[in-house]
């Protein structure tokens, strides 16, 4: 600035804050004259206390003084209460604060808060805003011990607000209450333990923290804690009885029991009983305790089977003595039931109807052919809910006439599947009415099949459906329509497995008329057809591979009298009756005996023609699938070819002739 007239300057805008120099140079009509350089410094007020947590709830505010002032202007705004949003503008506003600390006269309570300082001059004339000041004032939270104890001496501990000392206060509460049962003023840490037992009850416990000049903070939440042996845990889920007695369903077969955790315990006694069944001690297992935490959880390994159920949990301390049982939850496991179809239908494209609840989201239906041992020839295992309880699935491709079960089950949103509901069985028995019937193939095929078929009424074309059974989703792999004719042949080849297909008419518009009934077949290699009978029904070329089991416990004078040929689970057995006329022979004779899970390879040599032939053979009964067992298998068809059939029975045949013998005394501990 030049040309001043005076001896002063007033800059018209604020300087920022810094450090500065100044210069001064007088002119007159002699010359020129330099002033000494003067320094000084533009300054924000800078602020000392509070920062960080305080217990003090009317805190001291304390700043750096700064010379030449004569008055100081404070700012406290509120800007949360813990977590949340709780703002408050000028909690604290004082613009003639004479010195550099000031104390709030009321309490500030709990919160988070922001501060500013500034100062005047001499003149008046005012200053910055200091930078932001932050702090919050906090209470003392009870740690310990948890909402249950079996420790008749349970230590308490709190958070360390670094106070020179803490004062406690419990009360006993309920039926018998007492007012300060522990009272305590002068404690120096953050924990106390009572020398003498407390009796069974439940008690409530404060504590506060003390300045040393005796100003105290705020009184913790009251925190309860129960130490009696006459009352078990407190349960927290499963909980499905409402208050109208009605249940919740709990989807989940293997739910997750929780309850509170009990200080100074060592172990948990659970027990569940079945309350549809009335089987007690369901499940009855000895769950640790888990230290510092505060729920404790039990997951059974094995799903419960749908039933209305109730829980109790106990706590066992160090000594062995066990607190009295919780007192009972109930919970349900749901599970589908079947409507329709049942009993015999005059239809074979069945709606399958079930009962279902709000908490599956999907279900899982399965199908299986009674008749023929085929299973899952029907398998849909994703149908969405729909409104309501009632639920429902219309099949689309017809049913062969047989006899059929199926099964339905749940899965809820945390894809928890229900147990499979109570079968239900149902007989096909619908004449082919206008539909065609394929002819071939029926058993096995080739990998590029040729399928054949009569031609149903009005049929002017035809179109194919096949479908792969082993598949998930049993998805379409062949679908041709305007096909002419009665026979057509794949164009892509078929990997090996197990195949339905569908035949149906187009009338002259290309309209779809009714679908024959299916058949089954299956791909047995990739470049060759399957294999051809010898003129006595076997082909002793083959080699299956199966493993022959013997009972060693039925060794006996006659020979052999069993063993089982794996994976078809079907038990063979020697007849002693006939072992001799086998010696002179030299063809062995083999009796099938009733069993289960025959596969259908087996059902169909055990049933199959060649039993009809001049032999001591009997036939034996087939003996369907109890329950569904996996998500997306697929038998073999219900009526293999007995190509396949002479295929095992050569290897049974040709594994055995010798053992078909009754064993010299010499060698039959050898066998």
């Amino acid at each position: 600035l030049s040309n001043l007239t005076s001896t002063n300057f007033t800059p018209t805008s604020k300087l920022p804050v810094g450090r500065y120099e100044v210069v001064v140079t007088a002119s007159n009509s002699v010359g020129n004259n330099v002033s000494n350089s003067y320094y000084f410094n533009v300054a924000s007020v800078a602020l000392t206390s509070p920062t960080g947590s305080t217990f003090d709830i009317t805190p001291k505010f304390t700043w750096a003084a700064v010379p030449g002032t004569s008055r100081y202007d404070i700012q406290v705004n509120r800007t949360a209460i813990g977590t949340q949003p709780a703002f408050v503008n000028e909690i604290i506003r004082n613009e003639f604060v004479p010195g550099n600390t000031f104390e709030a006269t009321t309490s500030l309570g709990v919160g988070t808060f922001s501060w500013w300082i500034r100062a005047y001059d001499a003149d008046g004339t005012v200053g910055e805003w200091s930078n932001k000041g932050t702090f919050s004032i906090n209470r003392v939270a009870i740690t310990a011990p948890g909402a249950a104890t079996l420790d008749t001496t349970p230590t308490i501990t709190w958070t360390n607000m670094n106070a020179p000392r803490y004062e406690l206060w419990v009360d006993k509460i309920g039926t018998a209450p007492q007012r300060q049962i522990i009272y305590r003023n002068a404690l120096t840490t953050n924990s106390f333990t009572p020398t003498t037992a407390l009796p069974n009850g439940t008690y409530r416990a404060w504590v506060r923290p003390l300045a040393a000049d005796g100003e105290a903070g705020l009184w913790s939440l009251a925190s309860d804690f129960r130490m009696d042996y006459r009352v078990g845990p407190t349960l927290i889920s499963p909980v499905g009885l409402q208050s109208n007695g009605s249940f919740v369903n709990t989807t989940d077969t293997t739910p997750t029991f929780t309850w509170q955790a009990v200080d100074g315990t060592v172990n948990y006694d659970l027990q569940v009983d079945n309350l549809t069944t009335g089987k007690s001690q369901v499940i009855r297992v000895l769950v640790p305790h888990v230290a510092n935490t505060v729920n404790i959880t039990y997951t059974p390994t094995n799903p419960l089977p749908a039933a209305n159920y109730r829980w109790w949990v106990r706590a066992i301390g160090a000594n062995s003595v066990s607190t009295a049982w919780s007192s009972s939850k109930d919970f349900r496991v749901p599970v589908p039931a079947i409507v329709t179809p049942n009993g015999s239908i005059q239809t074979n494209l069945p709606l399958f109807t079930w009962t279902g609840v709000t908490e599956y989201v999907k279900y899982d239906l399965w199908v299986d052919n009674l008749s023929t041992g085929k299973s899952q020839v029907l398998r849909v295992p994703n149908i969405p809910k729909a409104t309501g309880t009632t639920q429902s699935y219309q099949t689309l491709l017809p049913f062969e006439n047989g006899t059929f079960r199926a099964w339905v089950r749940g899965v809820d949103a945390a894809g928890n599947f229900s147990a499979w509901s109570t079968p239900s069985d149902f007989v096909v028995s619908t004449g082919v009415g206008i539909a065609p019937r394929g002819l071939s193939p029926s058993r096995f095929s080739n990998s590029i099949p040729t399928f054949t078929w009569i031609g149903g009424t009005n049929a002017i074309t035809f179109e194919l459906l096949v479908k792969n059974m082993d598949a998930a989703l049993q998805p379409t792999v062949i679908n041709v329509k305007r096909i002419s004719g009665f026979t057509y042949t794949a164009t892509t080849s078929l990997a090996p497995g197990n195949y339905r297909w569908w035949i149906r008419g187009l009338d002259v518009n290309g309209n779809g008329l009714p679908w024959s009934q299916p058949l089954d077949f299956r791909v047995v290699s990739a470049d060759k057809n399957g294999p051809e009978p010898d003129s006595d029904g076997f082909d002793l070329n083959a080699v299956i591979p199966v493993m022959l089991t013997v009972k060693a416990d039925d060794w006996n004078d006659d020979g052999i009298q069993s063993f089982t040929a794996h994976p078809a689970a079907t038990v063979v057995q020697i007849d002693p009756e006939f072992v001799e006329v086998a010696q002179d022979s030299e063809t062995p004779v083999v009796v099938p005996e009733q069993t289960s899970g025959i596969d259908s390879v087996m059902e169909d040599w055990a049933g199959g023609s060649f039993l009809e032939q001049e032999s001591p053979l009997t036939s034996t009964t087939i003996v369907p699938v109890a329950t569904p067992v996996s998500n997306a298998q697929v038998e073999s068809s219900e009526d293999d070819d007995y190509e396949a059939l002479n295929l095992v029975m050569s290897s049974l045949v040709l594994g055995t002739v010798a053992l078909a013998r009754k064993p010299s005394d010499e060698n039959e501990q050898a066998r």
